[in-house]
Protein backbone atom coordinates (compact mmCIF):
# COMPACT_ATOMS: atom_id res chain seq x y z
CA UNK A 1 0.00 0.00 0.00
CA UNK A 2 1.39 3.19 -0.75
CA UNK A 3 2.28 6.18 1.43
CA UNK A 4 0.71 8.90 -0.43
CA UNK A 5 -2.38 8.30 1.19
CA UNK A 6 -1.09 8.89 4.77
CA UNK A 7 0.76 12.27 3.30
CA UNK A 8 -2.18 14.64 4.18
CA UNK A 9 -2.46 13.54 8.09
CA UNK A 10 1.13 13.51 8.68
CA UNK A 11 1.56 16.96 7.22
CA UNK A 12 -1.47 18.45 8.66
CA UNK A 13 -0.84 16.79 12.74
CA UNK A 14 3.04 18.39 11.79
CA UNK A 15 1.91 21.68 11.36
CA UNK A 16 -1.03 21.88 14.22
CA UNK A 17 1.96 20.17 16.03
CA UNK A 18 4.91 23.08 14.94
CA UNK A 19 2.52 25.69 16.10
CA UNK A 20 0.97 24.35 19.34
CA UNK A 21 4.43 23.75 20.72
CA UNK A 22 5.81 26.81 19.88
CA UNK A 23 2.95 29.35 20.53
CA UNK A 24 2.37 28.52 24.09
CA UNK A 25 1.33 32.12 25.17
CA UNK A 26 -1.57 32.50 23.35
CA UNK A 27 -4.94 29.99 22.62
CA UNK A 28 -4.91 28.06 19.69
CA UNK A 29 -7.71 27.11 17.39
CA UNK A 30 -6.88 24.75 14.52
CA UNK A 31 -9.61 24.64 11.61
CA UNK A 32 -10.66 21.69 10.60
CA UNK A 33 -9.26 19.60 13.82
CA UNK A 34 -11.72 17.45 16.32
CA UNK A 35 -11.04 17.70 19.85
CA UNK A 36 -10.23 13.73 20.49
CA UNK A 37 -7.72 14.36 16.99
CA UNK A 38 -6.12 16.73 18.70
CA UNK A 39 -6.02 15.32 21.80
CA UNK A 40 -4.87 11.72 20.42
CA UNK A 41 -1.70 13.66 19.13
CA UNK A 42 -0.94 15.73 22.11
CA UNK A 43 -2.29 18.99 20.70
CA UNK A 44 -4.40 21.37 22.71
CA UNK A 45 -7.83 22.33 21.15
CA UNK A 46 -9.30 25.96 21.99
CA UNK A 47 -13.09 26.79 21.57
CA UNK A 48 -13.68 29.58 19.38
CA UNK A 49 -14.69 32.53 21.38
CA UNK A 50 -15.16 36.19 20.52
CA UNK A 51 -14.78 37.71 24.20
CA UNK A 52 -11.14 35.88 24.06
CA UNK A 53 -8.64 38.65 24.24
CA UNK A 54 -6.14 36.86 22.04
CA UNK A 55 -6.54 34.42 19.33
CA UNK A 56 -4.92 32.77 17.00
CA UNK A 57 -6.72 30.76 14.23
CA UNK A 58 -4.40 28.22 11.95
CA UNK A 59 -5.69 26.83 8.66
CA UNK A 60 -4.13 24.90 6.20
CA UNK A 61 -5.13 24.06 2.52
CA UNK A 62 -3.81 21.49 0.67
CA UNK A 63 -1.81 19.76 0.09
CA UNK A 64 -1.43 19.72 -3.38
CA UNK A 65 0.59 17.08 -4.56
CA UNK A 66 2.47 17.02 -8.05
CA UNK A 67 4.66 13.78 -9.31
CA UNK A 68 8.05 14.48 -10.06
CA UNK A 69 8.99 11.52 -10.81
CA UNK A 70 8.45 7.89 -10.72
CA UNK A 71 8.49 7.80 -6.72
CA UNK A 72 9.21 11.67 -6.11
CA UNK A 73 6.48 13.89 -5.33
CA UNK A 74 5.94 17.79 -4.14
CA UNK A 75 3.42 18.41 -1.64
CA UNK A 76 2.60 22.11 -1.64
CA UNK A 77 0.34 23.63 1.70
CA UNK A 78 -1.03 27.56 2.59
CA UNK A 79 -1.03 28.57 5.68
CA UNK A 80 -3.28 31.11 7.19
CA UNK A 81 -2.92 32.12 10.72
CA UNK A 82 -5.51 34.26 11.77
CA UNK A 83 -4.55 36.59 14.76
CA UNK A 84 -7.57 38.36 16.91
CA UNK A 85 -6.57 40.57 19.39
CA UNK A 86 -9.27 42.38 21.97
CA UNK A 87 -8.50 45.98 22.03
CA UNK A 88 -9.44 46.44 25.76
CA UNK A 89 -6.19 46.76 27.53
CA UNK A 90 -3.08 49.07 27.82
CA UNK A 91 -0.54 48.11 25.08
CA UNK A 92 -1.45 49.57 21.82
CA UNK A 93 1.41 47.45 20.57
CA UNK A 94 0.20 44.36 21.25
CA UNK A 95 -1.90 43.52 18.16
CA UNK A 96 2.08 43.80 16.08
CA UNK A 97 3.88 41.84 18.90
CA UNK A 98 0.94 38.80 18.28
CA UNK A 99 1.45 39.32 14.35
CA UNK A 100 5.32 39.49 15.13
CA UNK A 101 5.28 36.37 17.18
CA UNK A 102 3.18 34.07 14.52
CA UNK A 103 5.92 35.30 11.97
CA UNK A 104 8.39 34.30 14.00
CA UNK A 105 7.40 30.89 14.18
CA UNK A 106 6.75 30.43 10.59
CA UNK A 107 9.70 28.84 9.95
CA UNK A 108 10.67 25.16 8.67
CA UNK A 109 7.85 23.06 10.12
CA UNK A 110 9.41 19.34 10.36
CA UNK A 111 7.13 16.70 9.47
CA UNK A 112 6.72 13.39 11.57
CA UNK A 113 4.81 10.08 11.12
CA UNK A 114 2.35 11.14 13.17
CA UNK A 115 -0.97 8.95 14.10
CA UNK A 116 -2.69 5.85 15.71
CA UNK A 117 -2.12 3.35 12.01
CA UNK A 118 0.66 1.24 11.97
CA UNK A 119 2.48 3.35 9.14
CA UNK A 120 2.53 6.17 11.68
CA UNK A 121 5.55 5.40 13.70
CA UNK A 122 6.65 9.25 14.47
CA UNK A 123 9.92 8.94 11.74
CA UNK A 124 10.98 12.17 10.24
CA UNK A 125 9.48 12.53 6.88
CA UNK A 126 11.53 16.17 5.90
CA UNK A 127 10.43 19.57 6.55
CA UNK A 128 8.34 22.16 4.52
CA UNK A 129 9.84 24.50 3.62
CA UNK A 130 9.09 28.48 2.52
CA UNK A 131 8.42 28.19 -1.22
CA UNK A 132 7.77 30.98 -3.73
CA UNK A 133 4.39 30.02 -5.03
CA UNK A 134 2.59 32.83 -2.99
CA UNK A 135 0.44 35.61 -4.48
CA UNK A 136 3.77 37.40 -4.19
CA UNK A 137 6.20 35.08 -4.51
CA UNK A 138 8.35 33.97 -1.65
CA UNK A 139 8.12 34.93 1.68
CA UNK A 140 5.82 35.33 4.16
CA UNK A 141 2.53 38.09 3.96
CA UNK A 142 1.34 40.20 6.80
CA UNK A 143 -2.37 41.43 6.57
CA UNK A 144 -4.07 43.75 8.67
CA UNK A 145 -7.56 43.97 8.63
CA UNK A 146 -7.98 46.21 11.36
CA UNK A 147 -11.62 46.66 12.91
CA UNK A 148 -14.25 44.27 11.03
CA UNK A 149 -17.14 45.93 12.80
CA UNK A 150 -16.81 49.55 14.46
CA UNK A 151 -19.12 48.02 16.93
CA UNK A 152 -16.84 45.42 18.44
CA UNK A 153 -13.39 46.52 20.29
CA UNK A 154 -11.72 43.90 17.71
CA UNK A 155 -8.94 43.56 15.20
CA UNK A 156 -7.86 41.04 12.89
CA UNK A 157 -5.19 40.02 10.39
CA UNK A 158 -3.46 37.43 9.21
CA UNK A 159 -0.09 35.86 9.02
CA UNK A 160 0.55 33.64 5.40
CA UNK A 161 3.53 31.67 3.47
CA UNK A 162 3.22 28.62 0.93
CA UNK A 163 5.06 25.86 2.04
CA UNK A 164 6.38 23.20 0.00
CA UNK A 165 8.00 19.38 1.29
CA UNK A 166 9.77 16.49 -1.31
CA UNK A 167 8.35 13.35 -0.55
CA UNK A 168 8.90 9.85 -1.66
CA UNK A 169 6.36 6.93 -2.35
CA UNK A 170 7.15 3.90 -1.00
Amino acid sequence: MSTKRYWDKWITASVYKHFNDNITTVPIFFTHVFAETASALGHSIVSKKQDEAELLEVRMDGPWLYVEGKTDWTARVELNILVQRNLRGSNIYRFNELLGLVTDNMTKVPVYKYGSETADDETFVGCLTISGTGRRGSGIEINKFGRIDKTIPLVQGTVEAHYEITLEET
